[in-house]
């Protein structure tokens, strides 16, 4: 598709390592991390058979991307699987930008991908991403917010703390069994799926499917940290929590 001197295109092999390089600067880190993500989060993916994403070139170099992350969900209690698209990991080179990029590749996405992909939902919309996606006719669901508290005090010695940095191993953490707790920094993907299978849904949620595949993908990406809390009973893992520790392992988040 042709756009303002811009040929928007779907993903290809060989635009790969062009990708990776723009993306850059929405990523940060090493290159070579960002190849690693890139791989894990759009090749590696079981839930789909390849990589989704539209490319912007300008004189045949990558000027824009804008991928398509895909995940698997069961609507209410009914046990057919639909395969949800995020939009996101949406970068567009410094020289290029304001230029209406970000809607030309998300409407060329819509055109390849609408008939096989019923649902595009956004959960990673910025103040930067929310007026292109308006812009392309997306509904706005509900309004999203963090929330921290913090005296004075309490925030000044976050901020110092946040510029100590230690390894997940360095005793930051104490891994090991626990009475029924069991602490790890590995998955247990059968585990785990066992426990989500013997829960029983009867509303009209939507709810993620994990299988066994899917945590054994979704626990490998390199470019963060998990600190993994197991309960057993009886030898049997029943019950788990997932935390995703940042960078400097000074805060968790509950991923699951």
């Amino acid at each position: 598709m042709e756009y303002k001197g811009y040929e928007i295109v779907h993903y290809r092999t060989e635009l790969n390592e062009q990708i990776v390089d723009l993306m850059q600067y929405l990523w940060e880190g090493d290159r070579e991390a960002n190849l690693s993500y890139f791989d894990w989060k759009y090749i590696d993916n079981p839930s789909t058979e390849q990589p989704l994403g539209i490319a912007a070139l300008y004189k045949g170099r990558v000027a824009g991307f804008r991928g398509y992350f895909a995940s698997k969900w069961f609507i209410g209690n009914k046990d057919k699987k639909n395969t949800i698209l995020c939009p996101g990991d949406l970068c567009v080179h410094p020289e290029h930008r304001k230029k209406g990029l970000s809607v030309a590749m998300g409407k060329l996405a819509e055109e390849i991908y609408s008939s096989k992909y019923k649902i595009f939902l956004s959960m990673s919309s910025t103040t930067v991403s929310v007026p292109a996606n308006l812009r392309m006719n997306f509904e706005p669901l509900l309004p999203k917010y963090y929330i921290s508290r913090f005296s004075l005090y309490g925030l000044i010695k976050y901020i110092l703390k946040m510029k100590q940095s230690r390894k997940l191993e360095d005793g930051s953490f104490v891994f090991g069994e626990f009475g029924r707790v069991i602490v790890s920094n590995r998955p247990m993907p059968h585990e785990m799926s066992s426990v989500i299978k013997k829960n029983k849904h009867n509303d009209n949620k939507i709810r993620l499917y994990q299988d066994e595949n899917f945590f054994k993908w979704r626990y490998s990406n390199k470019k963060h940290k998990y600190l993994f809390y197991y309960f057993k009973q009886d030898e049997i893992i029943t019950g788990y929590i997932v935390i995703g520790i940042s960078p400097n392992n000074r805060r968790g988040y509950i991923l699951d």
